[in-house]
């Protein structure tokens, strides 16, 4: 898993269990995985991904070159999307959402 052979690192490689790090290294699988461990209500796992996710330095990497286009729109659509899952669940907008084309979150 990718807890077990590639923590932190950007990428699993599926077929040899390692990983890598393709985004600056600042654990884009971890990130990606944010709202979708909401979603499927892992939250035993979502606790401690947000909690690593919450002390990744940003300001350091392991690449000399950062591919800005790939990087923003993988952390900060993480980043939204996993906090608009758990405020759409403190809320309780689902009902809402599922009724109406307007999310809650706007009105």
């Amino acid at each position: 898993s990718y807890h077990e052979k590639a923590w932190m690192r950007d990428e699993l490689w599926a077929v040899s269990g390692g990983g890598r790090d393709t985004f600056g290294g600042w654990a884009a699988t971890l990130i990606d995985a944010l709202d979708n461990l909401w979603i499927t209500e892992l939250k035993d796992e979502f606790r401690p991904a947000t909690l690593t996710a919450a002390n990744i330095n940003l300001s350091t990497s392991t690449d000399a070159r950062i591919k800005m286009f790939e990087t923003t729109i993988r952390y900060l659509g993480s980043f939204l999307a996993g906090l608009l899952v758990t405020i759409v669940a403190r809320d309780n907008c689902r009902p809402r959402l599922l009724k109406s084309e307007r999310c809650c979150l706007l009105s």
